[in-house]
Formats: C-alpha cells, sequence, structure tokens
C-alpha cells in the first residue's frame, strides 16, 4: 500500500507561491499511506526534472535540507510536482527503493501490486520499478498489457515530454 500525490500548474507563469507548503503538507498527510519511504520529483517548463527519495516518513523527509531546496523550487521551477509515500510490500526499506523510479526516459510512482514483477525485469526488488522497466523498453499500450495485479501509475516520459496516468481496475 502506498500514496500518490501531486500538483500541476493551471497557469503557464507555474505555481502560486502557496503550492509549496500545499505540497509539502499533501506529502505529511499521505505518509498514513506509507511510511517507510518517501520521494518526490518534479518537472520545469523544459521537461527536466529532479528527483529527490530517501527511507524514511513523510514527516521527517519534509525536515531534511534537500526537500527544503526542492520545496522552494516548487513555485520557482517546477510546473509538475509529484509525491509518493511507500509502505514496503517487496523489496527491502531502502533510499534506492522509494518512489520514483528512474528507467532511461522514465520516472514512475505506482500505487497497488504486480504479480509477474520477474517476468518485467527480474533485476529489481520492487514491483513499482519492475513497472518502469517495461515503460522504457516498449510503448505504453504494450506495457500496461504486460501487467499483471493492480496499478495506478504516474509517470513522466522524457523521451516526448509527458505526463502520463493510467489504472486499472
Amino acid at each position: 500500500m502506498c500514496g500518490i500525490i501531486g500538483l500541476i500548474a493551471k497557469d503557464a507563469a507555474g505555481f502560486p507561491f502557496y503550492a509549496d507548503d500545499l505540497f509539502t503538507n499533501m506529502l505529511r498527510m499521505d505518509t498514513i499511506r506509507g511510511e517507510d519511504s518517501t520521494g518526490v520529483f518534479g518537472i520545469d517548463r523544459n521537461g527536466e526534472y529532479d528527483v529527490l527519495k530517501g527511507d524514511t516518513d513523510g514527516y521527517t523527509f519534509v525536515r531534511c535540507k534537500q526537500y527544503a531546496r526542492f520545496k522552494k523550487q516548487i513555485y520557482q521551477k517546477y510546473r509538475v510536482v509529484v509525491g509518493h509515500n511507500r509502505k514496503a510490500t517487496r523489496g527491502t526499506v531502502s533510499a534506492a527503493n522509494a518512489h520514483p523510479f528512474k528507467e532511461e526516459n522514465i520516472i514512475l510512482v505506482h500505487n497497488g501490486t504486480i504479480h509477474n514483477a520477474d517476468d518485467l525485469n527480474k533485476e529489481v526488488e520492487v514491483d513499482s520499478h519492475a513497472i518502469a522497466h517495461a515503460l522504457s523498453t516498449n510503448d505504453a499500450v504494450k506495457a500496461l498489457e504486460l501487467i499483471n495485479g493492480a496499478y495506478a501509475l504516474v509517470w513522466y516520459d522524457k523521451k516526448n515530454k509527458s505526463l502520463n496516468l493510467a489504472r486499472n481496475t
């Protein structure tokens, strides 16, 4: 079980000044969905992104120096911010296993449990990481067809500069 939160700027100029506090509070409150690790990514107007992740709960995560720098960029630089809190169901609790996962041009967060993660990628510990791999090596339609399990996904594809959302029922 884990939670995904996010904001998308509706104004071309970016987020209003209070969006950084809104996002931070959402990340803290979403800790109820998972306290094993927390991560965020922000996408700027040029399609470039920054990632920050750690093996701690959202309350502790938002107090680190690196998050203070990320938070400042929310209204100065980013047009999209996505956060994730993880409750580990597979794989060790570590910063490396925190969301978001990066594979080639894909950066992804996932909520759900995949039953065939080893079929997608045997070299990773976390099913969400296996999904990121599948999306980086297949077109999205094919990758989603390969997934056996429950999912809600948010991913950014740097190659075509697209933010994508998908879920199954």
